[in-house]
């Protein structure tokens, strides 16, 4: 399975780090990072998901 970034998700990134850049530059190369390595993450692995967010979804 192979993860495709579209132009929307790479406006949307473009946009919350230049939102965060505003006023912390390293906090916005942070987050930008922190986002981009779940991504890949999720290419290797598409069925990994949080434990505790399965919890909660099958409670509803």
């Amino acid at each position: 399975m192979n993860g495709i970034w579209t132009q929307a998700a790479n406006a949307d990134l473009e946009n919350i780090f230049a939102f965060i850049a505003e006023d912390n530059f390293d906090a916005a190369c942070q987050i930008d990072s922190l986002l981009r390595n779940s991504a890949r993450k999720l290419r290797q692995f598409p069925y990994w998901v949080r434990i505790s967010w399965l919890n909660s979804a099958w409670k509803d």
